[in-house]
């Protein structure tokens, strides 16, 4: 039997699923019920998910502190994730559709840069702040939503 358990990233979602679940692999083992496999997975809002396998009171305490740490950070980092991408797709559409003079040379965890031509940066920069921020405003209700777009000669961190 395989029981799949889902939740926010949170401790107040994580730990009363751990619970449910050590408990579940006590009944089964007590009982001598069918063999269980026990999956946690950790979604982000646009519902790309990561699993962890194989978890319980009984495994290594190092693996479970990692579970743990990994899955209250993928639904933040993997959102990042999600809202990069679709600001991706987005700028390569309208960078397209429009024609404008413009590539995209690199996306890096959290940065998009971009090349263009000096004389159309200003106006790709209101471009690429607009599209990045309509994008994440789409998961992003509850909180104003900042970018930081920035022009330069080179790439800089």
């Amino acid at each position: 039997m395989r029981i799949l358990f889902t939740g926010g990233g949170s401790g107040g979602h994580f730990y009363p699923i751990i619970s449910i679940a050590e408990e579940l692999n006590h009944l089964v083992k007590e009982k001598r019920l069918l063999e269980l496999e026990l999956f946690f997975m950790s979604p982000t809002p646009y519902n790309r998910i990561r699993w962890f396998q194989q978890w319980s009171k009984d495994c290594d305490f190092k693996i479970q502190g990692m579970i743990e740490r990994a899955s209250k950070n993928q639904p933040i980092q993997g959102c990042n994730g999600d809202i990069i991408k679709a600001s991706l797709i987005t700028m390569r559409s309208t960078i397209n559709t429009n024609k404008y003079p413009v590539r995209i040379i690199n996306s890096i965890y959290d940065e998009i840069l971009t090349e263009c031509e000096t004389s159309f940066a200003e106006e790709w920069k209101a471009l690429m702040d607009n599209i990045m921020i309509t994008t994440a405003q789409k998961q992003i209700k509850s909180i104003p939503v900042v970018v930081d777009c920035k022009i330069s000669p080179h790439w800089t961190k």
